[in-house]
């Protein structure tokens, strides 16, 4: 008898459990989906908002990369591991590599990363920081998303948080003048929204070729590109990209190139300004 109960008694826990779940899916599926202008809109406020603050600029992190070089099968012919530690100098990120296929760096290639490293030292003194600031911002931008047409089109729960989904594709009578026109004329995606914050949580983007590039595509042409970015929301409310997968399928002058490059970064470290100030 007493299991009996009990059997019954989850039961019922199940059937209230899901008639809530039910009821929560029915709200959520009831309520409106923004205007895709109002939801760019404020993409770009948070854009400018987070390139001004300059919150991203405070995590050191772990990054590992695979690039693979293919064939015209799409098989892997090589393949290149490489491990980075990425540490903040003077407020930017500088990516030391520290692993090579498995295997800590000889002596040679050490050295090359301390001359390197020196080099970057250099240079992060004359970085004009209103001009780091906006190059932040270049995923969007006013004059980026003008581009392009915009679609909402749902509503998804993405690591527990309500995330609006846009599709997206050329502006049809925009004017081809630079070689970045024609690309972007050929550009269609996806590109998911936090809801609360006016994040991009998820980029999607892929070209459809081919686009010349050059005279007349003298100098080769764009035949394929498949390129994702996904991005998480730290504890402190600061969002860094954590995974990043690129597939380009291209042809210049007479040999042709077919690359796949996929990158993970991982062991967020919050730095003060005094720690970055000390490397």
């Amino acid at each position: 008898m007493h299991g009996n109960m009990k059997r019954l008694f989850s039961l019922r826990v199940l059937v209230v459990a899901g008639v809530g779940l039910a009821i929560a899916g029915n709200i959520t599926a009831a309520e409106p989906l923004p205007a895709a202008s109002n939801l760019l809109q404020r993409v770009v406020e948070r854009a400018q908002v987070v390139a001004r603050a300059g919150e991203t600029n405070h995590y050191a992190y772990d990054k590992r990369s695979v690039s693979e070089e293919l064939d015209e099968k799409e098989r892997v012919v090589k393949s290149t591991e490489k491990h980075y530690r990425v540490d903040l100098i003077g407020g930017l990120p500088f990516p030391r590599l520290v692993k090579i296929q498995g295997r800590e760096l000889s002596a040679k290639e050490l050295e090359k990363e301390n001359q390197r490293e020196a080099a970057f030292r250099q240079r992060v003194t004359r970085v004009d920081m209103n001009k780091k600031a906006r190059r932040r911002e270049g995923l969007a931008t006013p004059e980026l998303v003008e581009r392009f047409n915009f679609q909402v089109t749902k509503r998804e729960v993405v690591e527990g948080r309500p995330t609006l989904v846009m599709t997206f594709a050329p502006r049809t009578g925009a004017p081809v003048k630079t070689m970045e026109d024609k690309v972007f004329q050929k550009v269609f995606g996806t590109v998911w929204v936090d809801e609360q914050e006016g994040e991009v949580t998820k980029l999607d983007a892929n070209v459809r070729g081919p686009v010349p590039l050059g005279w007349f595509g003298a100098v080769g042409s764009l035949h394929k590109f498949q390129g994702t970015i996904e991005r998480s929301r730290m504890p402190d409310g600061v969002w860094v990209n954590r995974k990043s997968s690129f597939w380009i399928v291209a042809r210049k002058l007479l040999s042709a190139i077919r690359t796949r490059t996929v990158e993970e970064s991982g062991g967020f470290r919050r730095e003060g300004m005094a720690e970055m100030l000390e490397r």
